[in-house]
């Protein structure tokens, strides 16, 4: 039952990897952004949930399942306003959430490259610091990410 887990979590994140480019490179508010969204969220879901039944590291909830909840409060925060669409701020939140989760399944795939392979040819110390700056990187690049598309859609408001 692990292992089919297990190929379900790695071929969703490969979905969802492909998935998040495709969201963030689109163009946005269109019918393919929607439809290329919903099929992201979906993905995500999944994603999500399989890490969350995986226990093989330390055989109980770790760190490694923060991470999983904290993605699916992002992915809940971006596509929530979106699908209600009941605020006067449902975008400005709707892109939050979703650039915090599209970037995170990079950060995870990165992450996990960066554990898994590269581990074998590194000290522990310099997998670890890899794996942290991996992270404060995309931490820096969804912020960056949030600033540059709200800004676009507020010069668009006013113009």
């Amino acid at each position: 039952m692990e292992t089919l887990i297990a190929y379900t979590h790695i071929t969703a994140s490969v979905m969802g990897l492909i998935t998040s480019t495709i969201v963030l490179v689109a163009a946005k508010g269109t019918q393919f952004h929607r439809k290329t969204g919903y099929v992201f969220a979906v993905v995500m879901l999944i994603i999500n949930i399989s890490a969350l039944m995986m226990y093989r590291l330390t055989g109980k909830f770790n760190f490694l399942h923060i991470f999983a909840i904290i993605s699916l409060a992002s992915l809940i925060r971006g596509m929530l306003p979106a699908m209600r669409r009941n605020s006067a701020n449902w975008l400005r939140t709707h892109i939050t959430g979703m650039v915090g989760a599209a970037l995170g399944v990079w950060a995870a795939g990165i992450a996990e490259l960066i554990t898994r392979v590269l581990r074998h040819h590194l000290t522990p110390t310099l997998t670890i610091t890899l794996a942290v700056a991996v992270g404060i990187i995309f931490f820096f690049v969804i912020l960056y990410l949030n600033i540059k598309y709200i800004k676009k859609m507020d010069s668009y408001r006013t113009s």
